[in-house]
């Protein structure tokens, strides 16, 4: 899309957000290391510069591949001679019993702030429940790719934070961060190298790593 801007051409871009999202950086989000604002840029702001870029703040209803027309949700058209369509990605559960009911998704940054409040909540109660009793806390993380891999260390880094810096009292022993994945090795694209270097580190910060496994209990 860059690629295109300022060039001999007429652009619009359709978006149902008016922001731009870094992906790669939605775990830090998640984990309260960085706020919204730090990951999320203004869609006419990074095209800004760009006098044939046109940007329109709505939600595509319809194609017309026969009339070469876009129709968005106030009825607008918009007539095109080339349409690139983003659906984006969504979640897969492998069809793993519970995990679509029980588990939080980490694609955008509703999904991001969501998580985030739910682990500082989850922190904030076991704070409240261990004046009275012993109570353990567990994350599990699902998968073993680049994206969890990075969450389950953030999320070890994060309850260290919380006791050490904030002086939340929890006992570090009654909480447990597990990071499954049915593959032999974690980081399955990259080198056998990459997969010992990340499951070493993960493990050096206190994570439990369980590999060849599809689901949990």
């Amino acid at each position: 899309m860059r690629g295109l801007a300022n060039q001999a051409v007429r652009v619009t871009l359709i978006d149902r957000h008016n922001f731009h999202t870094f992906l790669p950086l939605l775990y830090q989000v998640a984990t309260a290391g960085l706020e919204p604002a730090d990951v999320a840029y203004p869609i006419r702001t990074i095209f800004g510069h760009a006098k044939n870029v046109r940007v329109r703040h709505a939600r595509v209803s319809g194609v017309d591949r026969e009339r070469n027309v876009v129709t968005l949700e106030d009825g607008t058209e918009i007539v095109y001679d080339h349409l690139v369509v983003a659906t984006g990605a969504v979640a897969a559960y492998f069809d793993i019993p519970g995990a679509r009911n029980f588990s939080m998704p980490l694609y955008t940054l509703a999904n991001a702030r969501r998580l985030r409040n739910r682990l500082l909540r989850s922190l904030e109660d076991a704070e409240v429940a261990a004046e009275t009793e012993a109570k353990e806390l567990n994350f599990v993380c699902r998968r073993g790719r680049t994206h969890w891999v990075e969450t389950a260390g953030a999320l070890s880094e994060l309850i260290e934070i919380a006791i050490r810096r904030d002086g939340m009292k929890l006992d570090p022993a009654n909480v447990h961060i597990r990071l499954v994945d049915i593959a032999p090795r974690l980081l399955a694209a990259f080198p056998d190298r990459a997969s010992s270097y990340a499951l070493d580190h993960l493990e050096s910060m206190g994570v439990d790593v369980e590999l060849g496994r599809s689901g949990w209990k």
